[in-house]
Order: C-alpha cells, then sequence, then structure tokens
C-alpha cells in the first residue's frame, strides 16, 4: 500500500523546550545519561543545554568533554543523544 502525498505531513517540528508539549525532562534525561557516559558534570551545563537541537547540544557536549579524557567528536555525541 503506497501513501499518497495528500496524507505524509507537509512539516514536522522538533520540540526540545516543552514549547509544544512537555519534552523538557525526556530531553534532560538524554543529556544527562550522555554526561554520565562522558563523564562530564551536568551541572557545569546550567540552562545552556535548553532549546538546543541534538546538534547544538553535541556542541556543547564536545567542548565540556575537550578538557576531560579523550576527546569525542560532535557526531559522536549526536548519535549518543538521538540513542538515549
Amino acid at each position: 500500500m503506497t501513501t499518497s502525498s495528500s496524507t505524509r505531513p507537509r512539516a514536522v517540528i522538533f520540540d526540545f523546550d516543552d514549547t509544544l508539549c512537555t519534552t523538557g525532562p525526556l530531553w534532560a534525561g538524554a543529556i544527562r545519561a550522555v554526561c554520565r557516559e562522558g563523564e562530564i558534570p551536568f551541572a557545569s551545563l546550567g540552562d545552556r543545554w535548553r532549546g538546543r537541537s541534538p546538534e547544538g547540544v553535541s556542541s556543547l557536549l564536545a567542548a565540556e568533554k575537550s578538557g576531560a579524557g579523550p576527546r569525542w567528536s560532535e557526531a559522536m555525541i549526536e548519535r549518543r543523544l538521538r540513542e538515549s
């Protein structure tokens, strides 16, 4: 069965800051999980993660991780965030 183009969504909105639905706790949980794995103190991020996309948080975490232990690439961090 094929789907007609009229039933496919014309746009998708990703909400990472509780604007449309309560996704903040889930997003924070994913970030916390990656922080634990990378030994990055979640508290050191403050509120800088709020409202950021996976790409934006990946950049933020890569910068935090650069000073502690092995360097993580932004792509690897983004993959881990999406898996979480």
